[in-house]
């Protein structure tokens, strides 16, 4: 299994959801290419990850949102199935990326979200595709991740959680982000005091 997952669990989103009667304000789903990425690539002819902007989705910095993995892709192995999951994000404050020979491509990331750590790329063990900016994209099966989108957030990159992204397909094209923007009742408390009362990460 090429996506390397953190060791920890996030079903917080649904419960925070479930105890708080959390409302669904909007919710839209985006189809992914999983060839494309925003992390350093290295003899790997990947696609570029294409900037999503918050705004045309009905969101901005302060919004609370869940953020959640749709389908699965298929990893380049020689015959593996279409049933890899695995999906990271960044925020940024512009629709900047950088060239695949860069390390830090997104010039504007803004950290948040639980910490993603990347392994090198495929083809240059010695290099490092690691930023500290992206956070994991937790499944709906899984409850996604709820999160707040932090200031000067106006765009978000997404990749799936590889170190070889040129010869990932989507046979059956389910590989996609959803984005729902929730609101929680006043007598919910602030968002900080949830964080602490249900964190599981």
């Amino acid at each position: 299994m090429r996506y390397a997952h953190e060791s920890c669990s996030l079903f917080a989103a649904l419960l925070v959801a479930s105890l708080w009667n959390a409302t669904a304000l909007a919710s839209t789903v985006i189809s992914l290419d999983p060839r494309a990425t925003y992390l350093h690539v290295c003899n790997d002819p990947a696609q570029n990850a294409i900037p999503l902007e918050l705004a045309a989705y009905g969101v901005s910095a302060g919004d609370l949102v869940i953020l959640e993995e749709l389908g699965d892709w298929q990893p380049g192995c020689g015959g593996c199935p279409d049933t890899q999951n695995g999906l990271v994000a960044v925020f940024s404050g512009s629709d900047v990326l950088l060239g695949p020979s860069v390390m830090h491509r997104v010039q504007d990331a803004i950290d948040a979200g639980v910490d993603y750590q990347s392994g090198p790329p495929f083809n240059c063990q010695a290099d490092s595709t690691n930023i500290p900016e992206d956070f994991i994209v937790f499944p709906d099966t899984a409850g996604g991740t709820m999160i707040v989108l932090p200031p000067g957030a106006t765009h978000l990159f997404l990749s799936p959680g590889d170190w070889l992204f040129a010869d990932n397909s989507d046979p059956d094209g389910d590989f996609a982000l959803r984005i729902t923007a929730v609101t929680l009742p006043v007598e919910a408390g602030s968002w900080g005091e949830i964080k602490t009362k249900f964190r599981r990460y």
